[in-house]
C-alpha cells in the first residue's frame, strides 16, 4: 500500500463510512485528490516536481505546490524561491533586469504529507471521496427522470468534475494563482 495524503482509516473515521470496500475507498480518495488538485491549480502531495514557472523582475519564482521542502540551487523564503543569475542563459540580461515574461524550468520538492496536510483540505478530500462513492441522488440505471403517480423526480447528471456542496468554499483560499510579472 502506498503512502497517501488521507489513509483509508482516516477516511472511515471522518466519513463514518464503514461499508465501502478498501479498494473502492482508495480509488475514490485518489480521484478526490485529483479533482481538488485540478480546482486548486496545485499539487497537494509532497513530491519532486519540475515545472515551468514565470520569473519576476527580482528573480523570484512562485511554485504552486507549497510548502516548498527542497529546491536545490535556489534560495528559499516561505513559498517563493529566488533564482541565481546562473540559472538563466546570459542573453536575457540587460543590466540587472531580465526581459519578462520569462519562464524557467524549476525542479523542487513541494506539497504536504499526511502529517502536514491542513485539516480543511483533509476534510475536503474525505467529503469529495464520499460523494464519489455515494452520490446524493442515484438514479436508476440510465434514468434521468422518474414519474410514479403524482411523484416526479428529475436526477442531475453526475459528474466527477464537481465538488460536493460547501467543499469549494472551504478550500478556495488554497488556490494557486499565477501572477504575470509586469
Amino acid at each position: 500500500m502506498t503512502q497517501t495524503l488521507v489513509s483509508e482509516a482516516r477516511y472511515r473515521a471522518l466519513s463514518r463510512d464503514l461499508s465501502t470496500s478498501q479498494v473502492d475507498v482508495e480509488a475514490a480518495l485518489a480521484d478526490a485528490v485529483e479533482a481538488i488538485e485540478d480546482r486548486l491549480h496545485r499539487g497537494l502531495e509532497a513530491k519532486e516536481r519540475t515545472e515551468s514557472l514565470l520569473v519576476h523582475r527580482n528573480l523570484e519564482v512562485y511554485p504552486p505546490s507549497t510548502p516548498i521542502l527542497v529546491a536545490e540551487g535556489y534560495t528559499r523564503s516561505g513559498n517563493l524561491l529566488w533564482a541565481s543569475s546562473a540559472a538563466f542563459p546570459s542573453p536575457i540580461f540587460f543590466g540587472s533586469v531580465i526581459d519578462v515574461p520569462y519562464r524557467l524550468d524549476v525542479t523542487y520538492t513541494g506539497g504536504w504529507t499526511a502529517d502536514t496536510l491542513p485539516s480543511r483540505i483533509e476534510r475536503a478530500i474525505v467529503a469529495t471521496a464520499k460523494a464519489f462513492l455515494a452520490p446524493a441522488s442515484q438514479a436508476p440505471a440510465g434514468a434521468l427522470q422518474v414519474t410514479v403517480g403524482d411523484a416526479h423526480v428529475q436526477y442531475a447528471k453526475p459528474t466527477d468534475a464537481d465538488l460536493p456542496p460547501g467543499v469549494w468554499e472551504s478550500i478556495k483560499g488554497y488556490r494557486h494563482r499565477e501572477v504575470i510579472p509586469t
